[in-house]
C-alpha cells in the first residue's frame, strides 16, 4: 500500500514564526481546539466558530481570540474545518466560495467520501487540501484540548483532485506548526491505512468492553472486575471513546471495516477451536502469530520502537505520591518516557512502572533508593 507513499520528516517551526498569520478554525472540538493552540503558541491569531456556542466560547478564551477586533477574521489566511464527515463537503464548499483568498483543509477521519462529496458539488478545489493528524484522546471537547497533541505524531496529507502546490505546501506547514510527521497518503491508500491502524483497535476495544458490560450482571463478573490489573484498562482504554464520533466514521468506512472484524472472527473462532481440543501446539502457533505481528509496529511513525528500562516503584497509597516521584526525576536528571500504575484492592501501596533509558533507569534507582524510596532492580 505505501510503496508509491512520499514521506518526508519536517522540523518543528518555532513560536512566533507560524506561516499562518490567521486562522478561522470551524468545529471547536478536541482536534480542532488543540491545532487552534498549537497555531496561537505559534504566533497566529486563531477564532473558533462552533454550532455549539458553549464549546466556541471556550475555544476561543483558551487561545485569547477577544483580542480579535470585531470577533471576527476578514480574511483568514487559513481556515480549517475540524467537524464530522457528514458536514464536511458542504462547509468545505461554502468556505471556498466565501473566502477565496484563503487556504481550506479538513481534518476529517476519512478521505474518500469527503472528496467524492466534493467532485459532485463542482467546487473549484484549488485551495483545498485533506489532512488527517493522528492524535486524539478518549475525552473529547475542547476542555480536553492540549498544544502539544500532534507532537511526534503522523500528519497525513492527502490532495484532492485539484488541490494547488500551494495548498498542499500550506498542509505540510500546518504539520510543522503541530511538531508532527508528515506523511502523503491518495485517498483511497489512507482510508485503507486507518481501517488496520485506527478503526479496527477501536473495534476490539469497543467489543471488549461490550462483553464486560455483559457480564456485569452477576454479583461474581462483579467482583471479578475489582481485580483487574493493567493489562485489561491498556486494552479497554479505547472503548471510552465517543460512540457517535466512531460510529459515523465506522459506518463511512464500513466494507474495509467489515472485512477486518471478519477475518478476526474467523481467527478467534479457530483460537476457540483449538482450546476446547486442547491442541496446545496450535494455541501457541496463533499466540506466537499475535507476538510476531505486535512486534511489528514500529515506533514513532517509522522509528525503531524504543528499547526501555523499566524501573518499579512502590508507593504508598496517599495523596500527592505521584507528584514527589516525579519531583525526584526531576532531581536526578533522567527523562521519564512513559509509566504504568498498579494498585490492587484494598491494598495501601501502588506499583509505579517507569519507562526510561537504560542508564537513565539505574541512575533513577540510585537516587530513589539513596533518598528513601522503595525503588527495585530495573529490568529490560
Amino acid at each position: 500500500m505505501f510503496t508509491n507513499v512520499e514521506q518526508a520528516r519536517l522540523g518543528r517551526i518555532l513560536p512566533g514564526s507560524a506561516p499562518f498569520p490567521s486562522a478561522l478554525i470551524v468545529g471547536a472540538g478536541l482536534i480542532g481546539t488543540s491545532l487552534g493552540l498549537a497555531l496561537r503558541n505559534a504566533g497566529a491569531d486563531v477564532l473558533f466558530q462552533d454550532s455549539n456556542a458553549s464549546n466556541a466560547a471556550l475555544a476561543n478564551d483558551l487561545v485569547g481570540s477577544a483580542s480579535i477586533s470585531g470577533g471576527e477574521i476578514e480574511s483568514p489566511a487559513l481556515i480549517v474545518v475540524a467537524t464530522p464527515i457528514s458536514a464536511i463537503p458542504a462547509l468545505v464548499s461554502d468556505l471556498l466560495n466565501k473566502y477565496q483568498n484563503s487556504i481550506v483543509m479538513d481534518v476529517g477521519g476519512l478521505k474518500s467520501k469527503v472528496h467524492n462529496e466534493l467532485k459532485e458539488l463542482t467546487v473549484n478545489l484549488a485551495h483545498y487540501v485533506s489532512v488527517h493528524p493522528m492524535a486524539g484522546r478518549e475525552v473529547s471537547g475542547p476542555g480536553a484540548a492540549r498544544a502539544d497533541l500532534f507532537e511526534g505524531r503522523a500528519w497525513i496529507v492527502t490532495p484532492a483532485q485539484g488541490s494547488s502546490e500551494r495548498a498542499v505546501a500550506a498542509a505540510r506547514s500546518l504539520g510543522e506548526v503541530a511538531g508532527s510527521t508528515v506523511y502523503e497518503l491518495d485517498a483511497q491508500a489512507h482510508d485503507e491505512a486507518m481501517a488496520l491502524v485506527s478503526h479496527f483497535p477501536q473495534m476490539v476495544a469497543s467489543l471488549l468492553g461490550s462483553t464486560l458490560a455483559r457480564s456485569i450482571g452477576n454479583q461474581a463478573a462483579e467482583e471479578q472486575l475489582a481485580l483487574a490489573g493493567q493489562g485489561l484498562r491498556d486494552t479497554s482504554r479505547l472503548a471510552a471513546s465517543d460512540s457517535a464520533f466512531w460510529s459515523e466514521l465506522l459506518i463511512a468506512n464500513s466494507l474495509v471495516d467489515a472485512a477486518l472484524l471478519r477475518n478476526l472472527a474467523e481467527e478467534a473462532i479457530e483460537l476457540a477451536t483449538a482450546l476446547e481440543s486442547g491442541r496446545a501446539e496450535k494455541v501457541r502457533s496463533i499466540l506466537d502469530t499475535g507476538r510476531a505481528g505486535q512486534a511489528k509496529i514500529p515506533g514513532k511513525h517509522g522509528a525503531k520502537a524504543r528499547d526501555y528500562t523499566y524501573l518499579p516503584v512502590v508507593i504508598n497509597d496517599a495523596p500527592g505520591q505521584l507528584a514527589l516521584l516525579f519531583e525526584e526525576c526531576a532531581r536526578a536528571g533522567v527523562n521519564v518516557e512513559d509509566l504504568s500504575i498498579e494498585h490492587s484492592p484494598g491494598q495501601a501501596t501502588g506499583l509505579i512502572t517507569l519507562a526510561l533509558s537504560e542508564q537513565d533507569a539505574f541512575t533513577l534507582q540510585k537516587h530513589l533508593t539513596t533518598t528513601g524510596w522503595s525503588a527495585h532492580i530495573p529490568r529490560k
